[in-house]
């Protein structure tokens, strides 16, 4: 039988976790700062533990209830039990303390909350026939259906998974600016599409890496620009906050300058930057991601963008111009030692760090610091009541 241990919450891990009062550092899923709880420990390590909340004995003032059923069992999100306004106040913090040592009253820090719209893209696990996410750091799926995070359209066809005869395997879906769908589907199973294709918007369904109706891409559209976006070609989740980041881009460029945009995936970035620079230099080491940029650039009627294949940290040794701005948006692993050096090297004017991971962006920081002031942070909600927060940060040459 499971110990239950009664306790107090004193505030919020990185991760949304409560941090428990107890001897040993215990982190503890839905529960907030200033609560007393009834909990038990899920997982034992070295040096912490983990728990989840079993009983509320003395709730915090700003505990909601959720709008999501699946809440806290299903793995996508973490912060449903706080109002949107509370979420953000987490995140600023969070960030804040994260990169404080890079960030002082002069530093320009801007907020961009998230409308909702809804993500494009989702990716649910089948097991048994049943259709959802994961628990939290398990493999026990949550059946749900429909997902408040998501875009209508995607809601729509779930109901439409049933019928397909998929008994394990993994669904994506993808939606694109005017409800069109993307449908991959992975599994052993024979499938049959045929309830798919009475759906009007699929645009393409591709199983197992091969099509198999219609497209592996459609077109999605940021701003006046238009995308092609293959079904596994990156992409960013959150089409508005995505537009917020071409507005930063566009404040932060010049058209008498030349910018190199590292891991550029499809190009949204560099078409972008296209418009508000000289030149730009475009590298990618995903073929598919390449393969579509090139589209974009035909499809947007661009000139002054090359686009070009292959590791971004060595390539750009080939680049025989003068680069004024670098733009970066790498993995959440961030960049490697040899990139961040590669960087250096060139000793351009401006760096524009695009990061989905906070903690390897202060690892980043550590160097590039070297050489760049961090001249302006902004907060973008890319991903709405999860401890996720998309970072943008503008780093201006040393004088």
């Amino acid at each position: 039988m499971e110990k239950k241990i009664k306790t107090s919450v004193k505030s919020l891990d990185y991760y949304g976790r409560g941090i428990a009062d107890l001897p040993k550092k215990t982190f503890v899923r839905n529960s907030l700062p200033g609560e007393d709880i009834e909990l038990v420990i899920t997982k034992e390590h070295k040096s912490f533990d983990e728990g989840i909340t079993t009983k509320l004995l003395k709730k915090s003032p700003k505990r909601v209830p959720s709008l999501c059923p699946y809440f806290p069992k299903c793995g996508g999100c973490d912060l449903r039990h706080l109002l949107y306004p509370d979420t953000i106040d987490y995140k600023i913090n969070n960030i804040k303390s994260i990169l404080k040592d890079y960030i002082n009253d002069d530093t320009l820090i801007n907020i961009y909350k998230s409308k909702n719209y809804g993500r494009n893209k989702i990716t649910l696990k089948v097991s048994n026939k049943k259709i959802g996410f994961y628990e939290k750091s398990s493999h026990n799926l949550i059946e749900i259906n429909a997902c408040l995070n998501v875009k209508d359209s995607i809601n729509k066809v779930l109901p439409y998974l049933k019928s397909l005869n998929i008994i394990d395997g993994e669904v994506l879906i993808r939606s694109n600016y005017v409800n069109k769908l993307l449908i991959a589907i992975k599994t052993n199973n024979k499938v049959d599409i045929t309830p798919l294709k009475s759906l009007t918007n699929v645009e393409g369904i591709i199983l197992n890496d091969k099509t198999i109706y219609k497209n592996d891409y459609f077109n999605d559209k940021v701003d006046d620009y238009i995308f092609k976006v293959s079904y596994k070609s990156f992409f960013q989740v959150n089409s508005y906050i995505n537009g917020k980041i071409f507005n930063i881009l566009k404040s932060e460029l010049d058209t008498e300058k030349n910018v190199l945009d590292l891991c550029s995936g499809v190009g949204t970035l560099s078409i972008l930057a296209s418009t508000f620079s000289k030149k730009v230099y475009a590298i990618e080491i995903n073929k598919s991601n390449y393969l579509d940029s090139l589209e974009n650039k035909r499809m947007n009627k661009v000139e002054n963008v090359d686009f070009l294949l292959g590791d971004a940290f060595t390539l750009l040794n080939d680049i025989d111009d003068k680069i004024d701005t670098i733009i970066i948006d790498p993995p959440r692993s961030g960049i490697s030692k040899k990139g961040l050096q590669s960087i250096l090297d060139y000793n351009c004017e401006k760096v524009i760090y695009i990061s989905c991971n906070p903690i390897t962006l202060r690892r980043d920081l550590a160097h590039l610091t070297k050489r760049y002031k961090l001249d302006k942070l902004f907060i973008l909600d890319m991903f709405m009541y999860t401890y996720h927060a998309e970072t943008v940060v503008v780093l201006e040459r040393r004088k």
